[in-house]
Formats: structure tokens, C-alpha cells, sequence
């Protein structure tokens, strides 16, 4: 079982991980409700934040540094399934 300060850690990394998703494929703006939909939040909840968004600009790279993330890279030849 994970304390609040753990819980409050996986949520931002998980967070962190799906800007990284987004910015990956050029999406630079992220709707904050449905990336609370994605991670389970009831959608009730998720929908008082559907006006809110979130910019990920050209200063990502430098953020992902700076909380010690590489920005990940699937090695070429790689097959996804």
C-alpha cells in the first residue's frame, strides 16, 4: 500500500510519462479531464477539468532533465505489437 507522498509520486510520474506520449507525437496541447480519464479518474470527477489544458512546449525536453527522465526512444528495427 502506498503512503500519500508515494501515491502523489506515481501520479506525476504516470503524468510526466503521457506528456512524454503526447510530445512524442507532436500533441502540444493535452486536455487535463480526459488525461484524468485515461488514468482512471471517475469521469465525473475528470469532467470539472475538461476546460482546462495543458501546453507542453519546446522546454519539455529541458523539464524531462531536470526531473531526471529520459525522453524514451524505441530503438529502430523494433517491433510493436
Amino acid at each position: 500500500m502506498l503512503d500519500d507522498d508515494q501515491l502523489k509520486d506515481r501520479v506525476r510520474d504516470i503524468m510526466v510519462d503521457l506528456l512524454v506520449v503526447c510530445y512524442r507525437h507532436n500533441i502540444h496541447q493535452v486536455n487535463v479531464g480526459a488525461v484524468m480519464r485515461i488514468m482512471g479518474v471517475d469521469p465525473a470527477a475528470a469532467s470539472v477539468h475538461d476546460s482546462d489544458y495543458i501546453e507542453i512546449d519546446e522546454n519539455f525536453p529541458q523539464l524531462l532533465i531536470d526531473l531526471n527522465k529520459a525522453v524514451p526512444t524505441v530503438p529502430t528495427g523494433t517491433t510493436l505489437h
